[in-house]
């Protein structure tokens, strides 16, 4: 979510009133990760002031939702919001649009796909073993958990049931969507720990300030870990869960990435013989590991339980039809449609949907990469933009359409297009991952018809 957008959606749909002066600075200051006391330097006004503000601002915002906002929880709050409202703008849109003699009540029970799924959503697919591992993971005192999988592969959607199951254990829940942090942050390692450390005051509820274990003179990640120990650690009884989503947002920043990714592995390493670190279960979300040269001794990315999430198989592709209404589909009739989108969950999805409400036939849809209007249009047309403004990428994806064989590509393209989910990596060698991809780009990239 951009801050601007952020700001329409408090303004126009939340409090319905323009913000103060001052409450916008406190909203955006807040959003970028500072403190009040950086506010204060930055904007005029007092701490106490703003404080002051910020707190009946997180006030009203808590009435409007029905849910405790903070300063450190308020952006994955209103993000939570605004898909809801996306939901329920969706849900009756298509029901305004479907009539009883063109679609079933099936296709009238669906939203469009897109986004997380939630806990109780009867879309979501089981791909074992993968959910019972990540359960007995989170039991476990010193375990870090790696979910891997490219784009719109379900990683989030994975990641609600974790926290489900952390709830149902009694554990806290500090939830850091890296997509949702500023580039300033993301690009400052300083800034990066402080914003951290602040969704773990807010998250948690815990009554202690970050800058009376902020040391400067000692360095940030110092200051990080002696606020875990003796913030956050000490004053709590019961173990959290510690979700980093998205993290690879972080990847583009090299000098960010060899301080940090070195710091969580020592987090991690320290669980193992102090029982005040044992409270933390860390899961990280990425969709790449990106080409990072870490020693091996420093990576996080070789230690823990490692979860990658894979395409769905014909029988969970069949399941998913089952979902959508069609009990009776043939093996062969899944196996066609597995085949063009090669078992991605979110294309499947978009699949079935427009399927069950008759919008178009298998045949029809298994031409859909020659149709420049069809049901895949949107996610296409931004890949497409993607590889024509970064032409490292370009140039890997077309050494790939050129031939049917696996070929070695430049390591960080290839990361790159495995983590938009673009090609697959065996060992050194790379592939593009579905049918669909393949016409599509060879036909834009390439000009086959």
């Amino acid at each position: 979510m951009e801050f601007n957008r952020l700001l329409f959606l408090i303004q126009r749909s939340l409090l319905c009133r323009p913000l103060t002066v001052a409450e916008t600075k406190v909203l955006e200051q807040s959003w970028q990760g500072y403190n009040y006391k950086q506010m204060e330097a930055l904007s005029g006004y007092s701490e106490c002031y703003l404080k002051d503000v910020g707190s009946q601002l997180w006030h009203e915002l808590s009435q409007r939702l029905g849910k405790r906002v903070s300063k450190g929880n308020f952006g994955f709050v209103l993000r939570e919001y605004e898909l809801s409202q996306q939901r329920e703008n969706e849900l009756a849109s298509s029901l305004s649009a479907l009539t009883t003699d063109s679609c079933s009540q099936q296709a009238r029970e669906m939203l469009f796909p897109g986004g997380v799924l939630s806990v109780n959503s009867k879309l979501y697919i089981t791909r074992p073993p993968v959910e019972s591992l990540a359960w007995e993971a989170i039991y476990d005192a010193n375990y870090l958990v790696r979910i891997k999988g490219p784009q719109q592969m379900g990683k989030t959607s994975l990641l609600l049931r974790v926290m489900n199951e952390g709830q149902n254990l009694n554990y806290g829940q500090v939830f850091l969507d890296f997509q949702a942090a500023e580039t300033e942050i993301l690009a400052s390692l300083d800034r990066l720990l402080y914003w951290i450390c602040c969704n773990l005051i807010e998250q948690l509820q815990l009554p202690v300030y970050v800058e009376d274990y902020w040391e400067d003179t000692l360095g940030s990640t110092f200051s990080y870990r002696y606020f875990l120990e003796k913030g956050v650690l000490s004053q709590i009884q019961t173990p959290f869960l510690l979700i980093f989503d998205q993290l690879d947002r972080v990847f583009k920043y090299p000098t960010v990435v060899q301080d940090f990714l070195p710091l969580l592995r020592s987090c991690y390493e320290l669980s193992k013989s102090n029982q005040g670190w044992q409270k933390i279960r860390l899961v990280l979300s990425y969709s790449t590991e990106m080409y990072i040269p870490l020693h091996w001794s420093k990576s996080p990315f070789n230690v823990g339980l490692p979860i990658q999430l894979s395409p769905f198989n014909l029988e969970q592709t069949l399941e998913l039809a089952k979902r959508y209404g069609f009990e009776e589909w043939r093996i062969d009739q899944a196996q066609q449609i597995l085949d063009f989108l090669n078992g991605h969950p979110y294309l499947l999805n978009v699949a079935f949907y427009h399927l069950s409400r008759g919008d178009l036939n298998l045949t029809h849809l298994l031409k859909q990469a020659e149709d420049l209007n069809g049901i895949f249009r949107h996610h296409l047309q931004g890949y497409l933009t993607i590889l024509k403004q970064n032409r490292a990428l370009r140039e890997a994806m077309e050494q790939l359409l050129k031939t049917d064989q696996s070929l070695e590509l430049d390591a960080i393209a290839a990361y790159q297009l495995e983590g938009l989910g673009l090609i697959t990596i065996q060992g050194h060698k790379s592939q593009i991952s579905c049918t669909l991809y393949r016409q599509y780009f060879e036909q834009q990239l390439l000009g086959i018809a």
